[in-house]
């Protein structure tokens, strides 16, 4: 049972190994399964603070049936997803290599944040929303979370704000903008899984990494609430955006025109052919998701399809 739970934590569900993981927006809801510890705990930490910090958050998704006891619920599931993070440092040791990497992903996901700023912040004289979008109010203990977090929050109202999309100069510039902050930030995603599976010195069958698998499950099942929840307010797209959690077809679609995406998913560094059209390339070079578009030169406006 041990061995299964580690298993679970460094690779995700065996059912769900090899399938393509783009997880945010439109596809969030499809592969809901292989959203991982750091991500589920992200989404909780943004959802929770809407909740705390925004009155009108909490009374919307108090009016679907997110009432107050699963927000109390959800800053008990932050709390206890920090420490076991902690505690799973403290007795199994830590990775220095896996965390030189963590912490390198997590400037390089800030810089893309204070870059995004800067580009909204040049037509948009707006400071109530710029910092709504880009403000430092969301702060956890760990510096990882509060990293994912903001970025989570940043990209999901990017997306729904058409405000902030105008200022960005083009379709297709938003599209790259938006692509390339996805792209860093599972490039945190995939730092954290290392640093929570067991390494090499580790005693897999540590109870740390049960009561991780377990705090993991709890996560999903809360998150699973807040994506029932918000189907049913995706005529609020902007609260929708603050609250962290787009369901399918709200907001601006993931993909796009980005060639030039600094880093993929999987963090490659190797600039890829622009003729290389196949569909399992791993690069998004200006086609949607699923690589049905994948198909002759230009860009092609993304759909959720």
């Amino acid at each position: 049972m041990w061995l299964a739970a580690a298993i679970v934590l460094r690779y995700g569900s065996p059912l769900l190994i090899g399938r393509q993981k783009s997880l945010f927006g439109a596809n969030v809801t499809r592969n809901f399964m292989l959203l991982s510890y750091y991500h589920l705990l992200g989404h909780v930490f943004v959802a929770v603070h809407a909740c705390h910090s925004q009155a009108d958050a909490r009374e919307m998704l108090g009016k679907v049936g997110f009432g107050k006891d699963l927000v109390e619920r959800g800053r008990k599931l932050v709390e206890e997803g920090e420490s076991l993070v902690t505690r799973r440092l403290d007795e199994e040791g830590e990775d220095r290599t896996i965390e030189h990497g963590l912490h390198v992903a997590v400037a390089e996901l800030e810089m893309w944040l204070r870059s995004a700023e800067y580009l909204v912040k040049r037509k948009l004289d707006n400071a109530q929303l710029l910092e709504l979008v880009f403000g430092h109010d969301l702060h956890a203990e760990d510096h990882t979370l509060t990293a994912l977090a903001r970025g989570i929050r940043a990209l999901s109202l990017i997306r729904t704000r058409p405000d902030i999309q105008e200022t960005l100069g083009s379709v297709r510039a938003g599209h790259d903008l938006v692509v390339t902050g996805w792209a860093l930030l599972n490039k945190v995603l995939k730092y954290t899984k290392m640093r929570l599976a067991p390494g090499p010195l580790s005693d897999e069958n540590g109870a740390v990494f049960a009561a991780l698998a377990q705090h993991e499950a709890a996560m999903r099942a809360w998150v699973l609430e807040l994506k029932a929840a918000t189907e049913k307010m995706t005529d609020k797209p902007k609260m929708l955006g603050y609250i962290g959690f787009l369901p399918a077809g709200v907001g601006l679609p993931m993909g796009g025109a980005a060639y030039d995406v600094v880093l993929h998913q999987q963090a490659r560094r190797a600039a890829p052919n622009p003729a290389d059209a196949q569909p399992t390339s791993g690069w998004s070079v200006g086609r949607q998701g699923r690589n049905r578009e994948n198909l002759g030169k230009g860009f092609i406006e993304p759909t959720f399809d």
